[in-house]
């Protein structure tokens, strides 16, 4: 957070990967990497912006890109959206 200390860009991403950790270590039933990992491939969650998944081939945090146009500060209007 930077400037007004309000949400920053980072925001959602983080506090969804917060929760993607503990759940899996619930589903892992380990501390071991490998089985932490294996339980994080293809989980997903529901985030305040709708639902995000870690990829099964890339293990990357998917997310819905929201497009909008910035009005000032702290202000967009959302022109559009896509689901992957």
């Amino acid at each position: 957070m930077h400037g007004s200390g309000g949400p920053g860009v980072y925001s959602e991403v983080a506090y969804s990967l917060l929760h993607f950790y503990p759940n899996a270590l619930e589903l892992a039933a380990s501390e071991d990497t490998g089985t932490i990992l294996g339980a994080l491939s293809g989980a997903a969650f529901k985030a305040p912006g709708g639902d995000v998944y870690i990829d099964t081939e890339t293990n990357h945090f998917s997310i819905r890109p929201l497009i909008g146009k910035a009005n000032g500060p702290g202000n967009v209007t959302l022109s559009g959206s896509h689901r992957p």
